[in-house]
């Protein structure tokens, strides 16, 4: 991503709290290489008590000075704080910039929302625009925030927003801003970043395949081995997955029409990505990670253990391709005594939408696609 912001010269780059789970010590030796900087003005390094990336940007452009920098959210930083950051008043940090730096005009980054920086530019007058991080929506109209132009799309990349500031005249007076609808085919590719992309997806693949062979090998703190060990005593009192084949001997229509879906080959379009061994797109190509009625241990499934879906992986608790049960949950009871008592559940658009998500899938339709595999 970087490599392409410097291709697409970019001025400056800002973060939230939310790109530190890479690491700040990452993200910091990635800002030294870049040839675009890293801007913030409220981040330290608490050790050192000095700026841990360039506080502000000041870039000429028809002769005004125009004056960049960005903000993160204090009530959003304790996991920064653990790593030795230290996050301090946003306010107090934008108006010393502003004080000192000659400037035109002023540009502020801020990852928050409307309401919260409502109150912060409340007592900052001066800043010209302001970008939200944080604001959901899309901007329909122009908006301003006791005097500062508001710019802000938080779709999910659906869209970019422009604001193009005329440098003569009165700066107080901007135009709307306008939205574009980003779309793959009004769009040349560029053979540049496809190759970085095709590098990274090649290293992507290599690096989950190495994680699978460590879990194989023991390779799991104690901890984990423990959480393994309690998930398969909770899978013998608990419902169970029994596969398609055992559902095909009574439904034989049904499993026909499955066979039909893309659901029936989800294991296989994921190693045409090579994507196979990345357990955050795995966990919706199989059956007994995610879906409808599962009840595996909770402990196994949490989002934030990050071996969660590697641990029932090895443990075979799942079946490959988005089966019968993935949707209808498991069905180990019903096959051993089918009828009203152990009758399987009707998914419904809350169900489908654990796999697609506003992410992976931002045009899910339910009534579509349920039309495409309930004939």
């Amino acid at each position: 991503m970087f490599k392409a912001f410097s291709l697409m010269g970019v001025d400056c780059l800002t973060l939230s709290e939310r790109e530190f789970v890479f690491g700040s010590a990452f993200l910091r030796e990635l800002a030294a290489k870049s040839s675009v900087p890293l801007v913030c003005s409220n981040l330290k390094d608490k050790q050192a008590q000095v700026s841990y990336f360039m506080p502000y940007l000041r870039l000429k452009r028809g002769g005004k000075k125009i004056l960049l920098t960005a903000v993160v959210d204090p009530l959003k930083s304790s996991a920064l704080k653990l790593q030795g950051l230290e996050v301090s008043d946003p306010v107090a940090g934008l108006r010393r910039i502003q004080d000192t730096i000659s400037h035109d005009l002023f540009v502020v980054v801020m990852q928050t929302d409307k309401a919260t920086a409502d109150k912060w530019l409340s007592r900052l007058p001066g800043v010209d625009i302001v970008i939200l991080g944080r604001q959901r929506g899309v901007q329909s109209k122009a908006e301003k925030l006791h005097g500062a132009q508001v710019l802000y799309n938080c779709n999910r990349g659906q869209t970019v927003s422009v604001l193009e500031v005329p440098l003569s005249g009165d700066k107080k007076v901007l135009p709307a801003p306008e939205n574009f609808l980003l779309r793959a085919s009004d769009f040349t590719e560029d053979p540049q970043v496809a190759s970085w992309v095709k590098e990274f997806e090649n290293w992507l693949h290599s690096y989950h395949a190495k994680r699978q062979k460590d879990v194989k090998k023991g390779g799991l703190p104690e901890i984990l081995q423990r959480l393994i060990d309690k998930n398969k005593k909770a899978q013998q009192q608990k419902d169970h997955y029994v596969g398609s084949q055992r559902c095909v001997k009574c439904h034989q229509k049904k499993v026909a029409i499955w066979e039909k879906t893309r659901h029936a080959r989800a294991m296989a379009s994921l190693k045409v990505r090579k994507r196979e061994n990345d357990p955050d797109c795995f966990r919706c190509h199989v059956t007994g990670l995610v879906g409808a009625g599962i009840n595996q241990s909770a402990d196994a499934g949490r989002r934030e253990n990050p071996f969660a879906k590697l641990i029932q992986r090895e443990q075979r608790n799942h079946l490959p391709d988005v089966q019968c049960e993935a949707c209808h949950g498991p069905g180990s009871r019903h096959v051993a005594n089918p009828g009203k008592e152990t009758k399987m559940i009707i998914p419904g658009d809350h169900d489908c939408r654990q796999c697609h998500t506003p992410d992976t899938d931002p045009e899910f339709s339910f009534q579509k696609k349920k039309e495409l595999i309930c004939k």
